[in-house]
């Protein structure tokens, strides 16, 4: 494929209706894009685009967390 239907997003060779994990639609395109690394989901390929995180977590401020919290304890970005 090099071009999908209306509605579908080309992802690597085929046309899918809802993009992969750790990519995201981009309508200008109509194709699937690559998150940033530390995304799991996001809305778009920078590291302040996160939806949620690779760990699991929520994102602070659309940023994923570099740093690595003992059990039971966030990081509150500060």
């Amino acid at each position: 494929c090099i071009a999908c239907q209306p509605g579908y997003f080309l992802n690597g060779e085929e046309c899918v209706k809802q993009c992969p994990m750790q990519t995201f639609s981009d309508s200008s395109g109509w194709r699937c894009q690559l998150c940033h690394g530390s995304c799991q989901t996001c809305h778009g390929p920078h590291s302040t685009d996160c939806d949620l995180c690779v760990s699991g977590n929520p994102p602070l401020h659309g940023q994923c967390s570099q740093v690595t919290c003992p059990l039971g304890q966030f990081f509150d970005g500060k």
